[in-house]
C-alpha cells in the first residue's frame, strides 16, 4: 500500500507546482543557449591566444636547446675508457646469472 500512496501523493503535490508558461520556457531556453554560446566564444578565444602564444615561444627554446622535460633529451654520453653495464636482479634484488643467453643490443646478438 506504501506505493500507491506515494504515487497518490505525488500527483497531488504536481498540482501546486507552478509551472512556466510557453513564453517562459522560450525565453529561459534561448537564455541558455545564449550563455553556451559566449562561454564557448571566451573561452575559445582565450584557448587560441594561449595556443599562439607558446607557438611563438617554443621556437625559441629549442633553437637555445633547451630541454623541455626527460623524454626529449639524449642519454648523456659516457667519457672515453668507461663502460656502462647493467646487472639484472629478481623480485628481492638478487642478482640474476644470465651466463649463455642470447639476447639484441641494438640490432646486434651478443651471447654473455
Amino acid at each position: 500500500m506504501g506505493l500507491f500512496k506515494y504515487i497518490n501523493d505525488t500527483r497531488a503535490e504536481m498540482k501546486h507546482v507552478a509551472w512556466p508558461t510557453q513564453k517562459q520556457t522560450i525565453i529561459f531556453t534561448a537564455l541558455v543557449i545564449a550563455v553556451s554560446l559566449l562561454t564557448s566564444l571566451y573561452l575559445g578565444f582565450f584557448d587560441f591566444v594561449f595556443t599562439r602564444g607558446l607557438q611563438e615561444v617554443l621556437p625559441v627554446v629549442e633553437d637555445r636547446n633547451i630541454p623541455l622535460n626527460s623524454a626529449t633529451t639524449s642519454e648523456p654520453e659516457l667519457p672515453e675508457g668507461l663502460e656502462f653495464t647493467a646487472t639484472p636482479v629478481n623480485e628481492i634484488g638478487s642478482p640474476i646469472n644470465i651466463t649463455g643467453v642470447e639476447f639484441d643490443v641494438e640490432g646486434g646478438s651478443d651471447a654473455q
